[in-house]
């Protein structure tokens, strides 16, 4: 009996610490009592009552031993101490040695704290402990009480009994019973050893390496390791760790499983020792797409010693699975390595944790469950699977139903139980998100909820899903404070970036970064931003190659119908598609008509020059002997009498100035360089060709070289004696091959100021600026695609390689529009007798007068149209004559030679018209239903490039390669107007009507925009070359902007009076040459230079809705946004705002100057006459909406529907921002049924 009551007494002295009994002391249980009852109570009372409450108060003090812990606040700064309380009124009290009153904080102001107390650890029941994984990615470790169909029962290390239902839950992991945490980060991190001192540091429970090197420790003999932590880097990630290591952290090692992560790739290697000599081994690498563009994931890796097997998770997910399948028994080392590979590069290892265990039980990756009718899979540690229907918990186990019965499992026998995902709602998704997140020591859990206070000994707080909650502090590694404050602070730096981006045009980065933002903190300015950035992609609606054997040269939406398209082919022949389908097809000239130069390059444009002077030129090039005579020496590299001289352009340009002081040229006449124009004027001594004696037809051009020059098929890779071949019909030697010819005129640094030199239609033309100086003709050593006399070579005045050289030129002085100056005097005749007298070497007389320069491009070719309504196709030949036939029929129905072949021709439907222009700058009025020629214009002396005809049928504007502009009207015989290349900037080869017939929009290939007032006559420059270099300009339909296709598939959306750029599409087409719009301009067809088609849709801009005070609607791009660069406010906070400006209280209609959204999460106001955008939480200002247009804003309200944002200005119009398309396209509708939201005072 005795005994027995001494027992209970024991008992009742025993201790229970936070939920669990502790051990009786042992003097208390062996004890001999031989005294009575009485003097045993009363022993009791007098000893071990006290006793029992002064080991109680040693347990809450003595036992838990409190070190320095530290409190970091948002604004960088930190504070050594301990913390005291957090109270109700959400006051931080803090201890701290210099002050002899605990400091008060406010609580909203922390980050975070990390805690540094230590009590005896809490020893929990192995079997059925598990680790409970939630949606959110926390995690509690604990052990399963009970489970049924809809809730899981468990106790943790700080609450007995926690319940949560399954659809919060992930999965459960059931660890082996020997799973033990090794090492947690917050603290016996001072017992690592280092390879130098530089290389890792410890900083509030973080490891942190800037330099280059390794630490470690040797850990327990364990079968696994399991190392978690989230890592962040500034450049580069370049870490290693290296597992079974024979290191203990102070050098490298030479064995072990080196497993690396350079930026996005991983590798895992074996090293090992054979014979002394360390064998490295790569078992596995991988490329993993979610590492690129970050700089912070979380890491989980798992290695098995006997296995030899390893798993890479990152952020939840597996990526790489590597086994090593070698013979060689497994390493007996211990060693884990953690290393720095980058160098200098920052690297922050947070939460690290390291577990391990013995047994052969490892992680295998779960079943995708989302094409399963299963909800649950369940995996065994013996490597066996299988989908479940159902589970709950038994006293002998889990008791799981499958599609092949119900089976009972222990716990000890199962891995994991995998939960399908359900759908959540948004508002259940929004309640998980918490305002604190707690992590604990030893690998307990994480976990996310709302504090409620902490005492000296306790955490209290509260976890929707799991309910209210209190964890002794010291088994909290840190908390997260405020996490809410800091997601918005992410969420508005995300969105500021966003918008960053829209203004930039980059539309791609700015969606992803506005997917990548908090669904909790989303709004209208979200979606506003979201609808702005999608506004600026097309969807391809189809995609097609109209003709794969020769290419496009025309691509045309036919009106009638906008999927109906139109098509011509480089050689000759037409397509009418619906789609894929082709409905009619044939051949409307010959088949060569319609191909440029072989090797022609995008600077040889096609044009008409005029050379008002006549000039001799060396009939060959300078020879060594000819150079030396002048000059005294032989720069050349190789040598012979009669082999053209190699020289730089500096050297050739001294031998001109000297043969200008040795030998006095004629009055008027200078010796010098070529100009580039001379030079091809004289190559082609009269022919329009490749080559001199040739013409645009087809033939074989090596052939024809082979009789006029010295190239890479016939000079055996040496240069040649002079005049070797046969000469151009003006007497001229080698202007084909042989060495290239300095000409005088200059380019910038890659010829790219070639594009727009010279001008359409002018005189003389010379450039003398330019880092570059102009090569012409090919060398023995180029194809013969570079020896055309179109070919614009380029190089440094500095360089002679031995493959260049020049000849002389005996003309006027270098200056543009030499046509002023005086003739000489002398005849023909005697100016040959003069010039053959003085000159050294023999000169060729090159007549004044004008040509073609440059080569034919693919759109200066006969042509085809469409006309739908009429069912009709009307088509030129290169022979001059046009034709028309009935779609889907061979022969012609009516025939009209215009001698000229037809390149341009635009209908009036409505007056069965047609101009045309042609190759001989002729203009054409036809009438093709009575077949007449109604009027003929002779205006141009180059080919038409375009033609634009105003929509009455009234007017029309030639545009010739002359660079003549052309207005006239039907009813007049003269033309209004005629603009010459001197009278507007740069190049225009097309142009255009505005929809309203007021302005023609001009554009050529690399040169300015220009819009003419037609009235006028007067041009202006709305988008320069500097801006983006430009392939064509169109207007947007029925609308008075226009469009400008760039190179790399770029087209931007242009406001024409300010020249501003308002929106930018990234086609991802960089080959497209040309585009065109359907009548209702929400289509677009791309044209690529491989002759490809792409139709795509077209988003029209339109983002705001104005409503004038008569009720009357339009839809405006919104030109504040993309145009207004500026996005800060000098009042950063709507508190100081509003103290500033006073409220307007009158509230017309709903509208007032400070309102908000039904989300309460923004709040918009117009006090300042701006429409302005503040974050309601913290008061942040997040946008000006617009400011500065013709009349100031009065009031302001969200729509009902919060889709809308809405402003009044005081002239009486209602702006309306909408944030999807549908709003927009259907605003005649909605607008009617728009609902404000009504105004809460607050």
């Amino acid at each position: 009996m005795d005994g027995k009551l001494w027992h209970h007494f024991c008992h009742l002295c025993g201790i229970t610490f936070h939920g669990t009994q502790l051990p009786i002391f042992t003097h208390l249980r062996t004890i001999d009592m031989k005294l009575k009852t009485t003097y045993k109570l009363f022993i009791f009372i007098l000893y071990f009552v006290p006793l029992f409450f002064t080991f109680s108060e040693s347990n809450q003090s003595q036992e838990i031993k409190l070190g320095n812990e530290t409190v970091s606040f948002f604004d960088g700064s930190s504070l050594i101490g301990n913390l005291d309380e957090i109270n109700q009124e959400q006051d931080l009290i803090w201890n701290h040695k210099s002050s002899q009153n605990p400091l008060i904080f406010d609580y909203k102001a922390v980050d975070s704290i990390s805690f540094n107390r230590t009590a005896k650890e809490f020893s929990a029941d192995k079997v059925g402990r598990m680790r409970v994984h939630f949606r959110n990615h926390d995690f509690l470790l604990g052990t399963i009480l009970s489970m049924d169909n809809q809730n899981l029962i468990f106790s943790t290390g700080f609450e007995k009994e926690m319940s949560v239902q399954l659809n919060h839950i992930q999965s459960l992991e059931f660890l082996p019973e020997s799973y033990k945490v090794l090492y947690d980060s917050s603290y016996e991190f001072e017992k690592w050893k280092k390879s130098n001192s530089k290389a890792w540091t410890e900083e509030k429970g973080s490891l942190i390496s800037v330099f280059s090197g390794s630490t470690g420790t040797t850990l327990p003999e364990l079968d696994a390791i399991e190392v978690t932590f989230q890592a962040e880097w500034q450049r580069s990630f370049y870490l290693a760790l290296r597992f079974f290591s024979d290191s203990d952290g102070g050098s490298y090692g030479s064995e072990g499983y080196h497993l690396s992560f350079s930026n996005n790739r991983i590798n895992l290697q074996s090293n090992r020792k054979v014979k002394g000599r360390t064998i490295r081994e790569t078992l596995g690498s991988i490329l993993v797409d979610a590492m690129v563009g970050v700089k912070k994931a979380d890491f989980k890796i798992s290695a098995h010693r006997k296995r030899k097997e390893f798993v890479v998770n990152l952020n939840g997910q597996e990526v790489a699975r590597w086994k090593d399948s070698g013979t060689d028994s497994f390493s007996q080392n211990n060693g884990l390595l953690f290393i720095n590979q980058g160098g200098n590069s920052y690297l922050r290892l947070k939460e690290l944790s390291i577990a391990g265990w013995q047994g052969d039980y490892f992680t295998t990756p779960p079943l995708p469950l989302k094409n399963q009718p299963q909800q649950q899979f369940i995996a065994f540690k013996n490597g066996d699977s299988t989908p479940v229907i159902s589970s709950q918990s038994t006293p002998q186990g889990l008791s799981i139903k499958t599609s092949r019965g119900a089976f009972t499992v222990p716990y000890q026998n199962i891995k994991s139980l995998t939960f399908r995902t359900p759908e959540i709602d948004r508002k259940t998704e929004n309640e998980s998100k918490f305002s604190e997140q707690i992590i604990l020591k030893r690998s307990l859990g994480k976990l996310s909820f709302a504090i409620q206070s902490i005492d000296k000994n306790s955490l209290h707080g509260n976890n929707h899903l799991l309910g209210d909650f209190s964890i002794p502090v010291h088994r909290i590694k840190r908390l997260h404070c405020n996490m809410l404050i800091k997601l918005l602070k992410e969420y508005l730096a995300k969105i500021k970036s966003a918008e960053q981006k829209l203004k930039a045009q980059d539309s791609e980065t700015a969606l992803s970064i506005l997917e990548d933002t908090n669904p909790l903190f989303r709004s209208w300015y979200w979606a506003r931003l979201k609808f702005l950035a999608q506004d600026f992609e097309t969807s391809e609606i189809l995609w097609f190659n109209p003709h794969p054997d020769s290419g496009v040269s025309r691509a045309v939406l036919c009106e009638k119908n906008e999927n109906t398209i139109f098509t011509n082919s480089k050689e000759g022949s037409y397509a009418l598609w619906d789609g894929h389908a082709k409905l009619a097809e044939g051949n409307f000239t010959h088949t060569n008509s319609g191909n440029g130069e072989l090797g022609r390059l995008k600077n040889e444009k096609w044009k008409k020059i005029h050379i008002s002077n006549s000039f001799w030129l060396g009939k060959t090039e300078v020879t060594q002997t000819q150079f030396e005579k002048i000059m005294g020496n032989n720069p050349s590299k190789t040598k012979g009498e009669n082999l053209p001289v190699q020289t730089n352009w500096l050297q050739a340009t001294e031998f001109c100035e000297m043969l200008t002081k040795k030998i006095k040229p004629p009055l008027h006449y200078i010796w010098r360089l070529p100009t580039e124009a001379e030079w091809e004027y004289a190559c082609r001594a009269g022919s329009s060709g490749p080559y001199c004696d040739s013409k645009d037809e087809k033939f074989s051009y090596i052939d024809h070289l082979r009789k006029y020059a010295w190239f890479s098929e016939n000079s055996n890779g040496r240069v040649q004696p002079v005049g070797g071949k046969s000469p151009n019909a003006w007497g001229l030697h080698d202007m084909h091959g042989n060495v290239w010819e300095w000409c005088a005129d200059g380019t910038t640094v890659n010829k790219t100021s070639l594009f727009e030199l010279p001008k359409f239609g002018s005189y003389d033309p010379v450039t003398i600026d330019g880092e570059w100086r102009i090569l012409k003709g090919g060398t023995f050593a180029t194809d013969y695609t570079r020896c055309r006399a179109a070919y614009r070579g380029g190089n440094s005045p500095t360089v002679s390689i031995g493959d260049r050289g020049f000849r002389v030129c005996l003309g006027p002085p270098l200056a543009e529009g030499n046509q002023s100056i005086s003739k000489n005097s002398l005849s023909i005749k005697e100016q040959t007798a003069l010039v053959s007298k003085i000159s050294p070497f023999p000169m060729m007389k090159i007549p004044e007068g004008s040509f073609m320069m440059g080569s034919r491009d693919t759109s200066n070719t006969p042509m085809a149209v469409c006309n739908l309504n009429e069912k009709l196709i009307i088509s030129g030949d290169n022979l001059g004559k046009v034709s028309a036939r009935n779609i889907g029929e061979d022969h012609s129905q009516w025939e009209i030679d215009l001698n000229g072949s037809m390149h341009e021709i635009k209908i009036w439907e409505n007056k069965h018209l047609a101009v045309m222009g042609t190759d001989v700058g002729s203009v054409h009025i036809f009438n093709y239903k009575t077949k007449k020629i109604i009027k003929n214009f002779y205006d141009h002396s180059a080919p038409i490039s375009s033609l634009a005809i105003d929509q009455k049928g009234e007017s029309f504007v030639s545009c010739g390669l002359d660079g003549k502009l052309v207005f006239r009207t039907l009813n007049q015989d003269n033309p209004k107007w005629i603009l010459l290349s001197h009278q507007y900037e740069g190049n225009i080869e097309y142009v255009e009507y505005s929809h309203d017939s007021k302005n023609l929009l001009c554009s050529g290939f690399h040169s300015n925009v220009q819009t003419i007032e037609l009235n006028s006559g007067t041009p202006k420059t709305i988008f320069k070359k500097e801006k983006g270099k430009i392939i064509i300009a169109k207007w947007l339909p029925q609308m008075n902007y226009c469009s400008i296709l760039h190179p790399n598939g770029l087209l931007s959306l242009v406001e024409p009076k300010s020249g501003m750029i308002y929106k930018l599409f990234r086609l991802n087409l960089p080959s497209t040459i040309d585009f065109d719009f359907s009548k209702d301009g929400q289509k677009i067809l791309l044209t690529t230079e491989k002759g490809s088609c792409s139709l795509r849709d077209l988003p029209n801009g339109f983002s705001i809705v104005i409503i004038s005070p008569k009720g009357e609607e339009e839809k405006t791009p919104d030109f504040y946004f993309n145009l207004t660069k500026q996005t800060s406010f000098e009042i950063p906070e709507l508190r100081l705002f509003l103290a500033q400006y006073r409220e307007t209280k009158n509230d017309q209609k709903g509208f007032r100057s400070l309102a908000y959204s039904p989300c309460n999460q923004l709040t918009a106001t117009t006090h300042d006459g701006a429409l302005r955008l503040w974050r309601t939480e913290n008061g942040q200002f997040m946008g000006t909406i617009a400011k500065n247009l013709a009349s100031n804003f009065f009031g302001c309200s969200f729509s009902k529907d919060g889709a809308s944002l809405v402003g009044k200005l005081e002239s009486g119009h209602t702006l309306i921002y909408g944030s999807n398309r549908k709003f927009i396209n259907n605003s005649g509708k909605s607008t009617d049924s728009l609902q404000l939201h009504p105004f809460i005072e607050r």
